[in-house]
C-alpha cells in the first residue's frame, strides 16, 4: 500500500496527466497513460517504481539505492532531471544533509525594497559568539551505527547557537513552526562580514 501511495504521490507532483487518456497493462505489468509508461520493476525487496516516457530516455526512480538502502528518488541517468522550475517553484523542503556543487540565492535588485546600508557592522559583529558542538544523537536516524559513524554531522561542527544570534541580528533566526526548533541563514552573515571589514579598514587607514 505504501508503494502505491509513493507512486500516485509522485504521479500527481511530476505528471500532467490528460483525464482522457487511454490507460493499458502490458503483460510485464508496465502501466501506460497517454504518452507516459509506468514501470514497476519485479524486485518487491527494494520496491523498484520507475517513471519513464516513451519518447526520451530519461526517467525518474523510486527505490532504496540510497545510503545505507535509504528511500530515494532519483533521476535515472546522472546529470538529469529538476525539482521545480523557475515559475514552479516547492515552497519549502526539509532536508538533512545536502551535496551540491553551486548553491545560489536570488538577489536581483528588482525584486527588492527598502534597501538599506548596514549600520554599525562591527559591532554587530563583535557581540557574536562562534562555538563548536556536536549535533545531539536523533530520534530519527541511528547515529551510533558503524554506517553513520564517519558522516559529518557525527563530526565536530562549528557555527553559532541561534538563541544567541537572534538578539543581535534577529532577522536571520527564523522558528521551525511545527518543531519550534530555530534555524540560521548563515548566508545573511555574509554582507554584514565584509561592512564590517571595510569599517574596520577604515578606522585602520
Amino acid at each position: 500500500m505504501k508503494t502505491i501511495n509513493i507512486l500516485i504521490t509522485t504521479v500527481i507532483l511530476l505528471i500532467n496527466v490528460d483525464l482522457y487518456s487511454q490507460i493499458n497493462v502490458d503483460n510485464v505489468g508496465d502501466v501506460s497513460i497517454g504518452q507516459v509508461i509506468y514501470t514497476k520493476k519485479h524486485n518487491l525487496g527494494y520496491r523498484t517504481i520507475e517513471l519513464k516516457s516513451p519518447n526520451w530516455d530519461g526517467g525518474f526512480i523510486i527505490d532504496k539505492s540510497g545510503y545505507n538502502s535509504m528511500s530515494t528518488f532519483r533521476p535515472n541517468t546522472t546529470w538529469y532531471g529538476s525539482l521545480g522550475t523557475s515559475s514552479y517553484h516547492f515552497g519549502v523542503g526539509y532536508i538533512e544533509h545536502i551535496y551540491t556543487w553551486i548553491l545560489t540565492n536570488y538577489s536581483d535588485e528588482r525584486l527588492k525594497e527598502n534597501i538599506e546600508n548596514i549600520e554599525t557592522p562591527l559591532e554587530k559583529i563583535i557581540k557574536l559568539n562562534g562555538v563548536t558542538y556536536n549535533l545531539k544523537d536523533s530520534n530519527n536516524i541511528e547515529l551510533e551505527s558503524s554506517e553513520y559513524k564517519d558522516q559529518s554531522f557525527k563530526k565536530k561542527q562549528i557555527g553559532f547557537l541561534a538563541q544567541d544570534l537572534q538578539t543581535v541580528f534577529p532577522d536571520l533566526v527564523f522558528q521551525e513552526s511545527d518543531s519550534s526548533e530555530y534555524c540560521i541563514n548563515y548566508i545573511g552573515l555574509i554582507p554584514v562580514l565584509v561592512e564590517s571589514i571595510k569599517e574596520q579598514q577604515s578606522m585602520l587607514n
